[in-house]
């Protein structure tokens, strides 16, 4: 909270600074949305004006975290798995229409930039990506059909960004405005500068997109391919 929003509130303010679909799918793809920075190799192309941060917290702590969820007996994986995404959806702000129940929560309609709610997101999936490695450490027998529903995700996280990997390089244009027609349709009409729109700009992110879903299949096979041998 700012004594700056005491003059400045309602919905437009509280949802200003909002993440948007881009910015969640940094996520799993943390060059996808690009940012503005001095470093070269992304371009934003937001519905945002810039993007100096990105609220990725690594494909491997996602991996992780999910056979946390999942496969942890700890009862505190519900709390946190339910707190990371409440954190997630309000961070979204108005690009889901959940907003419109958290906006009922005294003063929310005096605060701004939603998306910086998303620390919790990072720490709920860091604790459950913990849960996840007690989990496997801890060696509990399992039923058959545990042992398939956990092959099912350890197998399924990678296969799931291969998919898009290959996606990403054999119709990475076709992708980007597949994704637009989606989730941006106006990122044709969104001039950035002369003669380029948020379109332009997403084309021109595609390879650091290509180059990072191909890192995160590297990272969750070699990650996935540990655990099968540590469970064998």
């Amino acid at each position: 909270f700012s004594p700056r929003a005491d003059a400045k509130k309602g919905w437009d303010w509280a949802t200003s600074w909002s993440m948007h679909a881009e910015e969640a799918m940094n996520i799993v793809v943390p060059e996808f949305s690009g940012a503005n920075t001095d470093k070269p190799g992304t371009i934003y192309w937001g519905k945002n004006a810039f993007k100096d941060n990105s609220e990725a917290i690594g494909i491997v702590t996602v991996f992780m975290g999910l056979i946390g969820f999942f496969f942890s007996r700890r009862r505190e994986r519900w709390f946190f798995g339910g707190l990371s995404l409440f954190a997630l959806t309000y961070g979204l702000g108005a690009s889901t229409p959940l907003f419109h129940l958290y906006y009922l929560i005294p003063k929310v309609d005096s605060l701004r930039a939603p998306s910086m709610i998303m620390f919790l997101f990072s720490f709920s999936f860091a604790l459950m990506a913990g849960f996840g490695l007690q989990y496997l450490l801890s060696r509990r027998d399992e039923t058959p059909k545990q042992q398939q529903k956990f092959g099912w995700l350890l197998w399924g996280v990678p296969g799931l960004l291969l998919l898009l990997a290959i996606c990403f390089s054999m119709f990475g244009r076709g992708m980007i405005s597949t994704w637009c027609s989606l989730f941006y349709s106006e990122a044709g009409r969104t001039m950035v500068q002369q003669n380029a729109s948020k379109l332009d700009f997403a084309y021109a992110n595609l390879p650091a997109v290509q180059s990072g879903v191909w890192i995160g299949f590297l990272l969750t096979t070699v990650t996935a391919g540990a655990i099968w041998l540590v469970r064998s």
